[in-house]
């Protein structure tokens, strides 16, 4: 992954350090919560640029608390006389909470702005050339919906990552080359061309793609394609 790619996935708001969910960890007593906990620092962080020197404290990972869960790490680690890491430790799983909820920083304290939609789908585009697929899947919400017209859709980030898996194993090199895109709110439109490098070989396949972004991250992908176009390629 590039810096660029690895700097937009680690400014969302659900992606937290180890040492950050660590720490909580540790002020949260509640046998139920510290078993997340334990399961997702038990997770692969997210890969890092081949340069990274930070040691495994500076790991990433994409959280997947749900609200009610959020609620009750906040509540226990809020409260009167906190100091300036307890203060900042609530700061940051409010705006992970305010993630679910749609809100704006101001009513939640947030510190700075969440990734606007078009940056999400960049760093979408960007992950797809690293091919990375922790970051491509760190890029959707849980339950998304990616269909990749006109095979069937596909529902869940896990589920997506495992559909795409075959895509990026079949090519040794990848670039999504972006010719023009557009925003309107959440909606963000782009007209590509998916470059895959086959044995040797490119082969170009020319694509329009819709993005629903919301706070938790892309919600549903669909792409529209000649998928003749792509089968003469591979068989030629």
């Amino acid at each position: 992954m590039d810096w660029a790619a690895y700097k937009a996935l680690c400014a969302r708001p659900d992606v937290f350090s180890r040492a950050l969910l660590e720490w909580t960890r540790s002020r949260v007593a509640d046998d139920a919560l510290q078993a997340v906990f334990d399961t997702l620092l038990n997770q692969p962080p997210i890969g890092k640029p081949s340069d990274f020197s930070g040691d495994a404290r500076t790991d990433m990972f994409v959280v997947r608390f749900d609200t009610g869960q959020a609620q009750r790490i906040i509540d226990r680690l809020a409260g009167d006389g906190l100091d300036r890491r307890q203060r900042h430790a609530v700061v940051v799983w409010r705006e992970y909470l305010a993630m679910f909820a749609g809100a704006d920083s101001e009513q939640y304290g947030l510190l700075g702005e969440m990734m606007q939609p078009q940056e999400r789908v960049t760093a979408l585009m960007q992950a797809f050339d690293a091919r990375d697929l922790d970051a491509i899947e760190a890029c959707f919400a849980p339950d998304a919906v990616y269909h990749n017209i006109p095979m069937e859709p596909v529902t869940g980030s896990a589920a997506i990552r495992a559909s795409l898996a075959p895509f990026l194993g079949m090519a040794s090199e990848i670039r999504f080359e972006v010719l023009q895109s557009a925003a309107n709110g959440s909606v963000v439109m782009n007209e590509r061309v998916d470059r895959f490098l086959v044995n040797g070989r490119w082969i170009a396949v020319r694509v329009m793609g819709v993005f629903e972004v919301s706070a938790a991250g892309i919600t549903a992908w669909r792409d529209y394609f000649d998928l003749a176009e792509f089968q003469q390629q591979m068989g030629g």
